[in-house]
């Protein structure tokens, strides 16, 4: 006979419940929730090293040992409204600072992004542009749930590092950095870029800090647009940015 959780009260469930409701809580137990089925498949397909505990409700199929639970259990869990019957308890990997700091030839530094949903889209841009590796400054969590939920479950494919300004001082060794800035002299489309780069994205509205642009001694970049719109979401400055550098290293 199959065990099946009905309780939302359950020690289990309300563990998950914590981890994602709580950044404090993910970081402590370095866990976090994916609830995206695609996803969560393809984690099974590819990194299964990195799953912890599958859920799923009672009677559906994966190919992989769950713990079942029943369906008002599934939503009493679930952050989405319409929970896709399944979610992962996924462990967040942990990265080599040393090694991409030495070795990755693209990076992008997200200074004081707060908006878990541009976070999580600019990850998903990193993954399909072949990023090295992304390093979080006074930024909003990656493994929040809406982060998770923008990139599609793609952020486990890219190396995220939290960190603080101070830290990124041993990036500069080789790197040339850089600050998308709207109104800066030096235009994206008119520049190249030669060896291993950094790339700096700050928050709406407030931009990249002094600090940040004094203690990495950007060179500031603006994108090309029409004079009427004075700026672009960040998430969607960092795709075009991406793509534009992905269209100079494949010519």
């Amino acid at each position: 006979m199959t065990f099946i959780i009905t309780s939302a009260k359950n020690p289990e469930i309300q563990k998950v419940r914590k981890l994602i409701s709580t950044t404090s809580f993910r970081k402590e137990h370095q866990l976090c929730v994916l609830e995206h089925r695609a996803a969560i498949f393809e984690m099974i397909k590819t990194r299964p090293s990195l799953i912890q505990t599958i859920y799923c409700v009672e009677g559906d199929e994966i190919p992989y040992k769950c713990t079942r639970v029943s369906s008002h259990v599934m939503l009493a869990m679930s952050s989405l409204k319409t929970p896709p019957g399944v979610l992962a308890v996924i462990k967040i990997p942990r990265y080599s600072w040393k090694e991409y700091e030495q070795n990755a030839d693209l990076i992008l530094v997200l200074e004081g992004i707060q908006t878990s949903g541009n976070v999580g889209a600019i990850l998903r841009n990193a993954a399909a542009f072949g990023v090295g590796a992304v390093y979080c400054v006074g930024t909003s969590d990656p493994y929040h749930p809406e982060s998770i939920r923008a990139s599609t479950g793609t952020l486990f494919k890219v190396p995220i590092f939290s960190c603080e300004l101070s830290e990124l001082i041993s990036l500069k060794k080789n790197r040339t950095f850089w600050g998308l800035q709207a109104g800066a002299s030096q235009s994206l489309s008119d520049t190249s870029f030669e060896g291993k780069n950094a790339f700096v994205l700050g928050a709406e509205g407030r931009g990249l800090s002094i600090g940040i642009k004094e203690i990495l001694n950007l060179n500031l970049l603006q994108i090309e647009m029409s004079e009427e719109v004075e700026s672009l979401n960040v998430a969607v400055s960092s795709g075009i940015l991406l793509y534009n550098l992905n269209t100079l290293r494949t010519q």
